[in-house]
C-alpha cells in the first residue's frame, strides 16, 4: 500500500491504524510525512477513504484512551474543526513527531 506523494514530500512514519468514527472502525494505513498526515483504508473494508491533515492546517493532536482503557489512541482536530480518532501503536511517538514538525512550520 503507497501513497501519491507531493513535489519535495518524504515518508517519515507509516504503521498499520484503525480510524473511528461514530462506532464504526476502518482498518488501514496511517502515514506520516514532512508535509501530511494522511490515512487511508486497506482493501478489505466495504468502504475504501482516504484523508489527510496537512501540518500547518492541525491544531491540536492529544491521545484519548480507547474503549477508555486502551493507552493507542490519537486524535487530530484541524484549524477549521476537522476531526478523526486514530488506533496506533506508538502513539507517543507519532504525537512527538506530528507536533515537532508542525511546529516547525
Amino acid at each position: 500500500m503507497t501513497i501519491d506523494l507531493q513535489p519535495n514530500e518524504q515518508i517519515l512514519m507509516k504503521a498499520m491504524a484503525n480510524h473511528m468514527l461514530h462506532g464504526i472502525t476502518s482498518i488501514g494505513y496511517l502515514w506520516l510525512t514532512n508535509q501530511r498526515v494522511f490515512f487511508c483504508t486497506r482493501p478489505i473494508n466495504f468502504k475504501h477513504e482516504t484523508f489527510s491533515f496537512p501540518l500547518h492546517e492541525i491544531r491540536d493532536v492529544t491521545t484519548p484512551n480507547i474503549l477508555k482503557i486502551f493507552p493507542q489512541g490519537l486524535h487530530i482536530t484541524s484549524n477549521s474543526g476537522l476531526e478523526a480518532t486514530f488506533s496506533v501503536w506508538n502513539r507517543k511517538k507519532w504525537i512527538t513527531s506530528i507536533n515537532g514538525l508542525r511546529f516547525l512550520k
